[in-house]
């Protein structure tokens, strides 16, 4: 009894992962699409997406990559 129980809860499992599935077909990430749209603005402008490591210090580390003042030396500028 307890097998084909197993066995139903697998197959239920299937059916939705194979109806989610079908329902995220031509679904448009917004945020790959908000990405996109701003990497255009930002060519003309010389300028582009920068990723800073989360770190507890990110928002620091991103303050002073925008000042310059930052050379990617987590010891330098951002030192204690």
């Amino acid at each position: 009894k307890a097998q084909k129980k197993r066995e139903q809860k697998a197959a239920e499992e299937e059916r939705r992962y194979a109806e989610a599935k079908e329902s995220m077909k031509g679904w448009d990430d917004p945020k790959v699409r908000e990405e996109s749209q701003l990497k255009e603005r930002l060519a003309p402008l010389n300028l582009k997406i920068k990723s800073i490591q989360a770190d507890g210090h990110c928002l620091y580390r991103a303050l002073a990559d925008q000042c310059g003042s930052c050379e990617g030396d987590a010891d330098g500028a951002l030192s204690s």
